[in-house]
């Protein structure tokens, strides 16, 4: 009978560093190579980019529902004349016998 290899586990330190690891940093560590007050800007950025990218995809939304409520109105008027233009139509012709 074989027994399987079995490989260490890592503490729960490590696993939760491993799993908090984003871009090659720890998740809310500063990378020591740019300045804080640098980091603080980059940081910034990173959340304009993401604010403009939001805003790009509401307006494209309120535009999108915008043109779906644009087809389906119609004004009253529009709409009296159509149908009684329609009515016009289904009615058959009287011919008159002369």
């Amino acid at each position: 009978m074989r027994t399987a290899c079995y490989r260490a586990v890592p503490s729960k330190i490590d696993r939760r560093q491993s799993i908090s690891v984003v871009g090659g940093r720890l998740k809310g560590e500063i990378d020591r190579r740019r300045s804080i007050q640098g980091e603080i800007d980059r940081q910034r950025s990173i959340e304009r980019e993401k604010g403009k990218k939001k805003k790009k995809n509401r307006k494209k939304k309120k535009k999108k529902e915008k043109r779906r409520r644009k087809n389906t109105y119609r004004p009253c008027a529009v709409l009296a004349r159509a149908s009684s233009s329609l009515a016009r139509r289904r009615r058959p012709r009287v011919v008159g016998a002369f």
